[in-house]
């Protein structure tokens, strides 16, 4: 039996879901890097490594350098349609300066340097990016990602929901499965590094009730088992 209070839904493509977009929760800095590439191996779905670094080049090259109504993966589905304008642009903006530059412009860097030297591969690679995010040709999947109202921090350590609830839309769970894959991963994610007690030796972490309707498990597959959702 569920609670009726202290419950958030996560039902992408539905209208009751509460939104998330997975790009905000890349941290800056020393991090953002390795949670770039948390969130291309659970959206992606696949252990492939030049893919994965390709995709964290589109998420944070976007914010970096996109207005904030642009950071988001639907807008860089969009940027994809002309996928040698986006390769020019991001060759051009990360030029082999960057490279000495603090993190993450220095990982990006070193990435487009792959970029500049194997083109055609490049244009592959965001070809299948394109193909993955192909999901925000429906406008409430974009909707889902425009806004951010999971803080991970607090449903771990906070006073968020005591609930989450992941139902995506009946025939579609297959479609939403690598949104769920990320919202997981990044949950997992904040479990990883969060204290188990604060500084008084008192529990810190809460105990969270996490819901996944039969469809959506099956459509996660092998996700569940935690291949993906371990952080780097």
């Amino acid at each position: 039996r569920l609670p009726r209070k202290n419950v958030i839904r996560f039902a992408p493509g539905r209208a009751d879901s509460a939104s998330t977009n997975p790009m905000l929760s890349v941290r800056g800095g020393v991090h953002a890097w390795a949670d770039a590439l948390l969130l291309a191996r659970s959206f992606l779905q696949t252990g492939e490594s030049a893919l994965s670094a390709a995709f964290a080049v589109l998420v944070l090259d976007q914010l970096l350098t996109a207005p904030l109504e642009h950071r988001n993966l639907a807008a860089i589905r969009k940027r994809l349609v002309k996928s040698h304008r986006a390769l020019t642009d991001i060759c051009s903006t990360w030029a082999e300066d960057h490279c000495s530059s603090p993190p993450p412009r220095c990982e990006i860097a070193r990435a487009v340097r792959s970029w500049r030297a194997h083109p055609n591969a490049t244009l592959d690679q965001l070809a299948a990016i394109d193909a993955a995010l192909s999901l925000f040709a429906d406008a409430a999947y974009a909707q889902t990602t425009e806004a951010h109202q999971f803080r991970f921090a607090d449903l771990v350590v906070g006073d968020g929901p005591d609930t989450v609830v992941i139902s995506p839309p009946s025939g579609g769970a297959q479609r939403a499965s690598p949104l769920i894959a990320a919202l997981l991963a990044q949950l997992a994610a904040e479990c990883a590094v969060a204290p188990d007690v604060d500084h008084f030796g008192r529990a810190k972490k809460r105990e969270l009730l996490l819901v996944i309707e039969a469809d959506a498990s099956a459509a996660l597959g092998v996700l569940l088992e935690g291949r993906l959702l371990i952080p780097a």
